[in-house]
């Protein structure tokens, strides 16, 4: 019995760790972000950033802010919510958002 509250116990902390992580990951800046392209998309999809704004939960001013020196302000649960609204592939997504060679 003792081992299996030592399992409930390890998945507890992992699961904490998990969530602690994610959260992590959302406060990162993304930096990088092709803002000409993805205003194009926008374009293509009949769209502006004001609509983008308020399709993700942000006030407008404030995306223009956090896009604005390459989106070096926005974060990472930001540009996920972004791909989720404009219905992104994984190939335009990576187009827009990792600019940067990684060497």
């Amino acid at each position: 019995m003792k081992r299996e509250k030592s399992i409930d116990n390890v998945e507890f902390v992992l699961y904490y760790i998990n969530v602690a992580r994610d959260a992590t990951e959302r406060r990162q800046n993304m930096g990088g972000v092709n803002v000409n392209l993805l205003k194009a998309k926008l374009v293509e999809r009949g769209l502006n950033l004001t609509k983008l704004a308020e399709m993700i939960g942000i006030d407008r001013a404030t995306l223009y802010r956090k896009l604005k020196d390459n989106g070096a302000g926005l974060l990472i649960g930001e540009a996920n919510a972004i791909v989720r609204a404009l219905n992104l592939t994984a190939k335009e997504a990576t187009e827009i958002f990792f600019t940067q060679c990684v060497a």
